[in-house]
């Protein structure tokens, strides 16, 4: 069984974190509630995680709103094994979620000019095909290859 995150532990203050050891409230329902949500937001991105893995991708931890590997390997650690992976959240229980591209193609559209790319690439070949979307800065679209694609 995990060892509790006591120290580790952290609250959300106007979209920022900081350690539930600075907590200055004196009302113990406000420092349960906060760490409620704290507890909330990570079991999330565990979920998450475990999902991803769950639909054949492989997953690894990322830094907090970054994109930096938070392991050694980076990509190289990716797995799909959930004892890993809740390993992974366990020790850094913030972090993003990376996801290795190996086996798929991906399509960035970054911007005004990702839009402008998508809608060429569309008028010529038609609607892409319904797939997995993932979120980013600018967005990012991603679909699995099938046996025997290059």
């Amino acid at each position: 069984m995990p060892k509790p995150l006591a120290a580790e532990s952290q609250r959300l203050t106007k979209g920022r974190a900081r350690p539930m050891t600075d907590c200055t409230s004196t009302s113990k329902h406000n420092t349960n509630q906060e760490k409620s949500q704290v507890l909330h937001a990570r079991a999330r991105l565990l979920k998450a995680a475990l999902h991803y893995a769950a639909q054949g991708l492989k997953v690894f931890p990322l830094k907090p709103r970054d994109k930096i590997p938070l392991t050694q390997h980076g990509v190289k650690d990716a797995t799909q094994l959930q004892a890993a992976i809740r390993e992974y959240w366990w020790k850094y229980p913030n972090a993003n979620i990376g996801l290795s591209c190996d086996g798929l193609l991906v399509l960035d559209f970054d911007g005004k000019a990702g839009a402008e790319s998508k809608k060429q690439l569309t008028a010529k070949y038609g609607e892409l095909p319904r797939t997995w979307r993932v979120r980013t800065g600018g967005g990012t679209q991603a679909k699995p290859k099938e046996r025997g694609e290059h």
